[in-house]
């Protein structure tokens, strides 16, 4: 169990990372296969020179970047509980 809970902190820090370009790669697998979403109305705006909607799309796509990073930051608190330990002996 304690060889477990040590090797869960980089797994779920490189899984975090692994999914945030998995989501990046969306834009050309959009593009690619000619299908709607976010990657494809970000390059559909970025060619109209449409402002407004490459700032709503960055902050959508950055929000649930920054989700993610939540979650996953949440997680390493779940997997080290000696650091809960630690904040709480202050």
């Amino acid at each position: 169990m304690h060889v477990a809970r040590n090797a869960l902190i980089p797994t779920v820090t490189l899984l975090g990372i692994n999914i945030a370009y998995l989501i990046g790669g969306t834009v050309v697998i959009e593009r690619v296969f000619a299908l709607n979403g976010l990657g494809s109305a970000m390059l559909t705006a970025i060619d109209n020179r449409d402002f407004p909607v490459v700032q709503g799309v960055t902050t959508r796509l950055r929000a649930r970047r920054d989700r993610r990073d939540l979650d996953n930051r949440s997680r390493h608190g779940a997997a080290r509980p000696e650091d809960k330990a630690q904040v709480s002996a202050r």
